[in-house]
């Protein structure tokens, strides 16, 4: 049966396309794929971990069906998505770190060891940028660590801090406010304006977290 794509118009020259895949990198994969055909002249895409949203240089004149039959013949095991190698985060759960410990134990139902365990087993990979430049949506969190947003949230989130929320694991690239759940903290620079390019993770790259400890983390920042 073929799968119903579902669309909407967002204004005269965007459209999103939502539900396709559960899988990042067929977001990815379909991006480089639209921007291939000279056709749309498309001025940019912007991915989620759920949908992608096309924005055209003009007011549409290829006919939406035109554009979903372009969709419907991209095959996702005939492109090369991510060929970026797996990359390895530093993370302490140090106790000055894991700023909502007690809570995570409480609502999960999970002890100290246990969470963070989990936590290192994921299998992570940047589902989508957003909230500020450089914040890394990463999908794979354990079900296991699924927990709300905090009820209020914080003024001053540190950065570096690694927080989860639903089913997401994030990392805040500078000194926020924010809501999710701090389970630890990285020395990992996600985001220099004066890098090229700013932003240190890719779209639908694998990331792996590795444990520190407060000393070790200490020395990443006097490096």
């Amino acid at each position: 049966m073929q799968k119903v794509i579902h669309w909407s118009y967002l204004g005269e020259r965007a459209i999103e396309i939502a539900s396709l895949s559960d899988e990042p990198n067929f977001y990815v994969g379909l991006s480089d794929f639209l921007k291939r055909k000279l056709i749309l002249e498309i001025e940019d895409i912007y991915i989620t971990d759920h949908s992608i949203t096309v924005q055209f240089k003009f007011a549409l004149s290829l006919p939406v069906d035109d554009l979903i039959v372009l969709v419907e013949g991209y095959d996702h095991q005939d492109d090369v998505i991510s060929n970026q190698p797996v990359i390895s985060i530093p993370i302490c759960y140090d106790s000055e770190f894991m700023m909502d410990a007690q809570h995570l134990q409480k609502q999960l139902n999970l002890d100290f060891d246990s969470l963070i365990e989990l936590h290192l087993a994921g299998s992570y990979r940047v589902a989508m940028f957003g909230f500020m430049p450089g914040f890394p949506y990463l999908s794979g969190l354990n079900d296991l660590l699924s927990v709300p947003r905090l009820a209020t949230p914080r003024k001053r989130v540190p950065k570096g801090a690694v927080a989860i929320s639903n089913n997401m694991c994030g990392i805040y690239p500078n000194t926020s406010p924010g809501g999710w759940n701090i389970i630890g903290r990285s020395p990992f620079k996600l985001f220099d304006e004066c890098d090229d390019p700013p932003v240190r993770l890719k779209l639908g790259q694998a990331v792996q977290f590795c444990r520190i400890s407060k000393s070790e983390y200490d020395a990443y920042l006097g490096d």
